[in-house]
């Protein structure tokens, strides 16, 4: 194995790019998603996520496509923050639906 980077695994390595320190990162807030909403909907859309909703915490909740880069949820919460830096979680719609889910993650509204 060459840590994703060609042979056999090379249809499942993507670039999850710089990632800060995790704790030196803020959790993003609903009003921070707001104002970077075009920046959140194109890097979901590279990673192969579609439908994005925000909850009223700040989750999102997104539909992750059949073409997906591979775990696209933690895809995206990796690049969020090397670009945003701010640690913004996304939820596949499957977790939503469970019955044990956040309110805020049910009852999301579209980005």
């Amino acid at each position: 194995m060459d840590n994703f980077r060609g042979g056999a695994t090379s249809a499942y390595s993507y670039d999850m790019g710089k990632m800060p320190f995790i704790d030196d990162m803020p959790d993003a807030d609903k009003d921070y998603i707001l104002s970077h909403r075009q920046e959140i909907l194109d890097l979901a859309a590279e990673i192969g996520i579609t439908n994005v909703r925000v909850g009223y915490t700040g989750r999102l909740v997104g539909t992750i496509t059949d073409d997906a880069v591979l775990l696209a949820n933690y895809a995206f919460t990796a690049r969020a923050g090397s670009r945003l830096e701010h640690i913004i979680y996304m939820y596949p719609d499957e977790v939503a639906a469970n019955p044990g889910a956040g309110d805020d993650l049910k009852t999301a509204v579209p980005l």
